[in-house]
């Protein structure tokens, strides 16, 4: 189920913001028992936010700001952004970390190694991380440090992310001996 949201279907993402997914997928990064639920429930409510949608007034928006202004999901984001920085900064490849537990080279056999995280919660940073509101929360958490380092990382697929979650965040990793955004 988390996977299907993954996938580019209008049908799957229309039945997902009805049946409220974005709080599911926060439980499941939050609470999920395996990497593999963990890394699928964070690259699915990338996904779910990701997804483009026509207002009522014919304007175009993200459904970052239409999940995000309900009150009781802001509070669950604030929760999911702690955990997301947690996953990027415990969870990454390291140069030391041999190649077959790198999320790109990974066997679905050993797909419950931690490894596979934190590409999936950069993802999902990148998305909220469009909402400008969140980049305190973000700063506080600890994600400038967290994708800046991770946009290091080995694995290619961990740092296409994290130049995402960069961009999003509007960091300049360079630039950091201040500290500053852009």
């Amino acid at each position: 189920a988390i996977h299907s949201l993954t996938v580019t279907s209008r049908d799957n993402l229309e039945l997902s913001h009805d049946n409220q997914a974005a709080e599911f997928l926060i439980d499941a990064v939050r609470l999920g028992k395996t990497a593999r639920t963990r890394m699928w429930a964070a690259a699915g409510l990338q996904r779910l936010l990701a997804d483009i949608y026509d207002t009522e007034d014919g304007r175009y928006d993200s459904n970052v700001r239409r999940i995000y202004n309900a009150e009781p999901t802001r509070v669950e984001a604030e929760i999911i952004i702690e955990d997301l920085v947690r996953m990027i900064k415990e969870n990454r490849v390291k140069k030391t970390t041999p190649r077959e537990r790198w999320p790109t080279y990974i066997q679905r056999s050993a797909s419950d190694q931690t490894t596979i995280e934190a590409w999936a919660a950069a993802a999902a940073v990148s998305t909220i991380a469009q909402s400008e509101s969140f980049h305190s929360k973000f700063r506080k958490a600890g994600a400038f440090e967290a994708v800046c380092s991770l946009k290091s990382s080995p694995d290619g697929l961990e740092r296409s992310q994290a130049l995402a979650a960069i961009s999003s965040l509007d960091y300049d990793c360079e630039a950091d001996s201040g500290g500053e955004e852009l």
